[in-house]
C-alpha cells in the first residue's frame, strides 16, 4: 500500500524549485545587464567620434573659376565680359573718329589757307587799274579784248590752257562786250557782274573799260571755281556761273 506524501515535503520541494528559478533568472538578468552597457557605450563613443571628426575636418574651398559657377552665373559673367568688350571697341572707334576728324579738319584748313593765298596772289597780280599788260607770245593767237583777257589771265598766274575755257565762258555770257547788260537781271559787262558796281574795286571806269571788268571776273572765278575751266564746267551743267 502506497504512502501518502507528507505535506511539508511538497512545500519544501516547491520552495527549492522557486528558489532555483529565481536564481536562474537573476543570473540571466545580471549577464544581460553586464553586456548591454558595453555595447551601448561603444555605439555612443563611435557617434561622438564621428561628430568630432566632422567638425574638425574642413574640406578645401571649391574652385571659384567660371566653370565651377552655375549656368546662370556663367551666362551673366559672359554678358558682362561681352559688354566690357563692346564698350572698349566703342571707345576705340570714338578715338579713331576724333583723330580722323582732326586730320580732316587740318587738311580742310590747309586747303582753305592755300586757296586764300592763291586768291590774294591773283588779286595782287591783277591790281587795280585800266591798263592792259603786254600780250605774251602765247596770247598772240587772240585779238582785241580777248587778247587783253589772255594777257591778264597769265599775269594772274593761270596757265594759258585756261584761256580756251575763259573764251567759251565769256562768249556765252556777253560775247566779250564790255557794255553788255542783261535786261532782266541787270548783270553787266564782260563777266556779267551782278550788280556791275562790284567791278569798281578794280577801276572807276569799270562801265566802259574791259580791263577792270576782266580783272574782277578772273578774281571772281578764282574765289568760286578756282580756274576758268572749273567755272566753264559749272556753266555747262547749270547754265550759269
Amino acid at each position: 500500500m502506497a504512502r501518502k506524501p507528507v505535506a511539508g515535503t511538497h512545500v519544501l520541494v516547491r520552495g527549492l524549485a522557486v528558489a532555483l528559478l529565481l536564481s536562474g533568472l537573476g543570473a540571466g538578468v545580471f549577464i544581460r545587464v553586464q553586456h548591454q552597457p558595453t555595447e551601448t557605450l561603444s555605439l555612443q563613443s563611435a557617434t561622438e567620434a564621428q561628430t568630432v571628426a566632422s567638425k574638425a575636418f574642413k574640406p578645401p574651398p571649391p574652385d571659384i573659376g567660371p566653370q565651377s559657377l552655375p549656368a546662370g552665373a556663367q551666362l551673366k559673367l559672359a554678358r558682362q565680359e561681352s559688354s566690357l568688350s563692346k564698350q572698349a571697341q566703342s571707345q576705340a572707334a570714338a578715338r579713331a573718329q576724333q583723330v580722323g576728324d582732326s586730320i580732316a579738319q587740318r587738311a580742310q584748313a590747309a586747303a582753305k589757307d592755300a586757296k586764300e593765298r592763291a586768291i590774294a596772289a591773283v588779286a595782287a597780280a591783277l591790281g587795280a587799274g585800266g591798263l592792259a599788260p603786254d600780250a605774251p607770245t602765247d596770247c598772240l593767237s587772240y585779238t582785241g579784248v580777248k587778247q587783253v583777257g589772255c594777257s591778264i589771265l597769265m599775269v594772274a598766274g593761270f596757265e594759258v590752257t585756261q584761256m580756251s575755257c575763259l573764251d567759251k565762258l565769256w562768249t556765252k555770257e556777253s560775247h566779250w562786250n564790255p557794255l553788255s547788260e542783261n535786261a532782266s537781271s541787270g548783270a553787266y559787262g564782260i563777266p556779267q557782274a551782278l550788280p556791275g558796281s562790284k567791278m569798281a574795286s578794280f577801276g572807276s571806269d569799270w562801265k566802259t573799260n574791259p580791263v577792270p571788268q576782266i580783272k574782277w571776273g578772273l578774281k571772281y572765278i578764282q574765289d568760286r571755281y578756282t580756274t576758268p575751266c572749273g567755272a566753264w564746267a559749272h556753266s555747262q551743267r547749270l547754265n550759269w556761273y
